[in-house]
């Protein structure tokens, strides 16, 4: 992932699970990560994966942009993202909030700032990592 700068604008391709490339309609980015929402509704992530704030159930850093398919982004539409340092934020098109990434001082606003270690089975995040929130856990209505 580490390779030389681009210094001018350069077109990627983002392509769905089901293979189709997708039309992005906005993009978020955060210390050392991307996100992107499509037409669709659906999110995608590239970029650092070192605290769960791609959303994709893993801790290895991922050079193309992703569709993200755990917890509650794998069937609710998301109007917006947002994304931190170590944490993303979407906006579903209910109004409801989903947060993934590292949880510490209560970024995620769930109310804690405690670390979450999910079992291997939830939604495929690794039950070693400590900090990982998963995306269907309480969400918050945004008004």
């Amino acid at each position: 992932m580490d390779g030389p700068p681009i210094f001018a604008p350069k077109r990627i391709s983002v392509v769905g699970i089901d293979g189709k490339e997708s039309v992005v309609s906005s993009a978020a980015c955060g210390h050392y990560h991307s996100l992107l929402v499509d037409k669709d509704g659906r999110v995608f992530s590239a970029g650092r994966a070192t605290d769960g704030q791609l959303g994709l159930g893993s801790r290895h850093n991922v050079c193309r942009f992703t569709q993200v398919t755990k917890g509650v982004l794998s069937r609710r539409r998301v109007v917006a993202v947002s994304a931190g340092e170590l944490h993303s934020l979407a906006l579903l098109d209910d109004g409801a909030v989903a947060a993934w990434g590292w949880e510490a001082d209560g970024r995620l606003g769930r109310g804690t700032t405690t670390f979450d270690v999910l079992d291997e089975n939830q939604d495929g995040f690794p039950s070693d990592i400590p900090g990982w929130v998963k995306m269907d856990a309480p969400v918050v209505e945004v008004r």
